[in-house]
């Protein structure tokens, strides 16, 4: 049996050495199907269905209060919220809390600005991580007054530090205040976002404020917790609903019934890819669609070239071979076409595998788990094989007429049915319009995205980032001190023509800062949802430095300051949504449902 299928494999190879043309054809679209398949596949199984990189990761969820009237966004928890659910909840162990910021850090090389979490004692126990050096934090250092204390991320520690094994026990500056270097992460994937470091909340200067510690209304807090052993995802959730429900009647003033608030669970990882997952669905139709495309076309390539090889088939009837033995030699060409296509299809995978993943990572932090190793190359085995068998399939009835035919009569006397490879060439044509279609609908839409008018003129536009150390920068007046002696400074550069201040760049990728409004002498009744608008804090040289125009009213200026009345300048789509019939100009908005109001002075 072997010695035969060596002999079908040596004999096979050499057809196809001898047809190039052929071969190469059949070689070439094997590979960009297999391999956009398999690098689709591995997307889809590194993100949607691969477990968290934890243990009993399925367990862990993250918990939410939806606010009905700001449109369901969660408002986030305060302390005294999530001190409350541990003393209610059963069904939801470990509860920890978790919130981000950049800091400046000092020490062991150049400044850096840092993503810092900050998070509680039991962060890390709840997730099941074990650190590679060091330890995690103790109960007593998320205390008030706790000596404060850092864990490295692994990433930053070999990135930033050169991965040094005595990073534990040195010292860094944040805020002002000395940190020790408790702790060093092993290389896992991080949730609910990457960061640079992790702090306990006593070290952060915002989260041990006062504020924070007596408001039930301070929210803003990430809530994560691991389910009890037995307690199904949906029990947790109606116990959170009730424990929520306890809540809302002890307190009421801190959760207006007009404003809906709710509480809910989900596991983390539905949580993560629940933007990603209709993405990752079309991606994957469109990939069987581009495969039944390889195979239609290689199994079309395939007949023409059976019906060519009658003579040859006719000379091995003659010496006694029969048709299970034609059959299998024609399964072992197939099959290792197939391979040798899949192996080109591996070099198509991994040398197109960053940009999908680049691509999938704007709707969900797992794609930094899909990597090129053992799944991968499993997912093309299997394409391989599975397409090799496919298109011995595929020509098996044709075959078939055409061996009876040459063992019968020594040769075939007819070529193979005109209607079965019409039907290949008609599903093939069918298939590649759907795909063109598609292919042709998402170019059009990146056309008009490339002709959309941004707004603003990013010719010659320089760009640059500027820290403030929380230390010395904490209060308003020191911000405003120092951005009004940094303007007229960098405008007396050379080449400098204009220089505008803002907390965000345009279309920077960064989640905008968003607030519930309200337009005066439009009362929005209870129960409904409040429209909201994304703000941006900004100078007038703001709105010179990109060439921004000015369609309506002013733009900021100098006599704008916090003792005047507050004035803000909203965009064209702004004041066509919302301030439609009549000039925008003084009108006013509130942003606290009515305590305050600023107005409009300018449209842009």
């Amino acid at each position: 049996m072997l010695e035969s299928l060596w002999q079908d494999l040596r004999y096979g190879t050499r057809i196809l050495v001898r047809s190039p043309g052929f071969t190469v054809a059949i070689l070439v679209t094997l590979a960009l199907g297999i391999g956009a398949n398999t690098a689709i596949f591995s997307v889809i199984h590194g993100v949607l269905l691969r477990p968290l990189p934890y243990p009993d990761g399925e367990r862990l969820v993250h918990l939410e209060q939806p606010v009905a009237r700001q449109g369901g966004e969660s408002a986030g928890f305060s302390p005294l919220e999530l001190e409350d659910y541990r003393q209610r909840l059963t069904g939801i162990q470990r509860l920890v809390e978790y919130h981000s910021m950049p800091f400046n850090i000092v020490g062991q090389g150049e400044p850096r600005r840092v993503q810092t979490a900050v998070v509680s004692s039991g962060f890390f126990d709840t997730l099941g991580v074990r650190p590679l050096l060091g330890r995690t934090f103790l109960p007593d250092e998320e205390k008030p007054g706790a000596a404060p204390v850092l864990i490295l991320s692994h990433a930053y520690w070999q990135r930033e530090l050169g991965g040094d094994p005595t990073i534990v026990g040195k010292t860094f500056t944040m805020n002002g205040r000395t940190h020790t270097v408790i702790g060093v992460l092993p290389p896992v994937p991080q949730y609910p976002g990457e960061n640079d470091v992790y702090m306990p909340v006593s070290a952060c200067p915002f989260r041990s404020g006062e504020h924070w510690a007596h408001a039930r209304t301070s929210r803003g807090l990430t809530v994560l917790g691991r389910l009890a052993p037995g307690v199904s995802i949906v029990e947790a959730r109606a116990e959170l609903e009730r424990a929520a429900a306890s809540l809302h009647q002890a307190w009421p003033e801190a959760y207006p019934e007009a404003q809906g608030f709710t509480a809910t669970a989900s596991r983390i990882q539905d949580r993560l890819v629940a933007r990603a997952r209709p993405t990752l669905l079309l991606l994957f139709v469109t990939a069987v669609f581009l495969l039944l495309i390889v195979c239609a076309n290689v199994a079309n390539l395939t007949l023409a070239r059976l019906a060519r090889r009658e003579h040859e088939l006719a000379v091995r009837v003659a010496v006694g071979a029969g048709q299970g033995r034609l059959a299998r030699q024609l399964l072992t060409e197939h099959l290792l076409l197939s391979f040798l296509g899949g192996l080109l299809g591996l070099v198509v995978a991994v040398a197109g595998m960053e940009l999908l993943v680049a691509f999938v990572a704007r709707y969900t932090s797992r794609a930094v788990e899909v990597e090129v190793g053992a799944p991968m190359l499993l997912i093309n085995l299997g394409l391989s094989l599975g397409t090799g068998l496919v298109l011995s399939l595929l020509p098996a009835l044709p075959a078939r007429t055409l061996f009876g035919a040459v063992a019968k009569n020594g040769s075939s006397g007819s070529r193979v049915s005109p209607r079965l490879r019409g039907f290949f060439i008609v599903s093939q044509v069918a298939l590649s319009c759907v795909l063109l279609v598609g292919a042709g609908l998402m170019l059009r839409s990146m056309v008009r995205l490339h002709r959309v008018d941004p707004g603003f003129d990013p010719e010659n536009v320089l760009t640059a980032r500027v820290d403030l150390g929380w230390d010395r920068y904490r209060e308003d007046d020191k911000v405003r001190a120092f951005a009004e002696q940094l303007v007229p400074r960098l405008e007396g550069l050379p080449g400098v023509t204009v220089v505008g201040l803002a907390n965000e760049l345009p279309l920077g990728g960064s989640e905008p800062w968003t607030m519930a409004l309200q337009v005066e002498g439009e009362e929005v009744s209870a129960g409904q949802v409040r429209p909201r608008a994304d703000l941006r804090s900004a100078t007038s040289g703001y709105f010179h430095a990109l060439g921004v125009p000015l369609l309506k009213g002013r733009l900021f200026e100098p006599g704008d300051r916090p003792d005047t009345a507050p004035v803000v300048v909203v965009n064209q789509a702004f004041a066509r949504t919302y301030l439609a019939g009549g000039e925008p100009q003084g009108r006013r908005i509130s942003f606290d449902e009515g305590r305050n109001w600023v107005t409009v002075v300018g449209v842009v």
